[in-house]
């Protein structure tokens, strides 16, 4: 085992240094923010791989190298913000510069390449859903409409935790808690109707595991091949395929019987978006894909 471990990291360092002769002469240096010092390949990961949270290396760093800090993890540069003069510049002053977000590899399964909202970049897409969000999907009045729901959840959970009390058993608030805002959530994106919201909302949380913490294979981007050794290429194409059967399933079951939906209390968010799908009103059109990514990051 410790012989493979050795052989992997030496042909890594091969390849790393294979693609920095063949990539012919060097381009003209950016100046770059201060930051710690960086070694070969890794750049500044070894001042993150330790015990404490990340939110205390980070501060712990910025306070030797100032409020705007440059890192290096793997080929990626990333810049630390951690002023509020230097936050309001980057936010207000300048928000059209940062305004996209970088889409990593288990984004792109939830949203095609980025064609919710998040993750969208900056343009005129992202500012039709940016409308359509306002408008339609989280207007006052269709937050009042999911008011109900608000109410059943919440009520449920009341009522978990005094039968809890009762029988002497602890509860996990975090746990509760975090279940709470995934049911309404699931509730007022997917409809009451839907069976799969628990199924839908397990998948997306292996998701979301998969997008948390630093992935290797997102810091080299050059090297795709890190991805299959590792195995987190296998495990995002299960994600999606898991997931593409979901929101698949949820289409096709809402276009089936949204007439029969009608009579309900209130047009959940997906059938919103189907609605505005078959209007065609749109100067970019809504394409399943688009609805599949919205309910997907909801």
């Amino acid at each position: 085992m410790d012989l493979l471990i050795i052989t992997l990291v030496v042909f890594f360092i091969l390849i790393v240094f294979i693609k920095k002769i063949s990539s012919g002469h060097p381009k003209e240096a950016i100046r770059q923010p201060p930051g710690p010092w960086n070694l070969p390949v890794i750049g500044s990961l070894h001042h993150l791989l330790r015990p404490q949270p990340a939110h205390q290396i980070l501060s712990r760093l910025s306070a030797i190298h100032g409020p705007i800090m440059g890192l290096k993890l793997g080929e990626i540069g990333a810049v630390v913000v951690s002023s509020s003069a230097a936050a309001k510049e980057i936010l207000n002053t300048h928000d059209i510069s940062f305004a996209s977000r970088p889409i990593y590899s288990s984004i792109k399964v939830i949203t095609y390449g980025g064609k919710d909202i998040a993750f969208a970049p900056y343009g005129e897409f992202w500012r039709q859903m940016r409308r359509l969000c306002l408008l339609e999907l989280l207007s006052a009045k269709r937050v009042q409409s999911f008011r109900y729901i608000r109410e059943e959840e919440i009520s449920n959970l009341i009522q978990s935790i005094a039968g809890a009390a009762a029988s002497s058993v602890s509860v996990n608030l975090n746990d509760e808690i975090s279940q709470l805002s995934g049911n309404i959530t699931a509730r007022a994106v997917i409809g009451r109707k839907t069976t799969d919201h628990k199924l839908f909302r397990s998948v997306i949380t292996g998701v979301d595991k998969l997008a948390s913490g630093l992935n290797f294979p997102d810091l080299f981007p050059s090297m795709p091949f890190i991805a299959r050794i590792t195995g987190f290429q296998r495990k995002l194409e299960e994600c999606h395929q898991n997931l593409e059967q979901i929101r698949e399933e949820i289409i096709k079951e809402r276009r089936k019987n949204q007439e029969s939906l009608r009579p309900f209390a209130v047009d959940d968010i997906i059938e919103v978006l189907l609605r505005i799908q078959v209007e065609n009103n749109l100067q970019i059109p809504l394409t399943d894909d688009h609805i599949k990514a919205v309910i997907s990051v909801s």
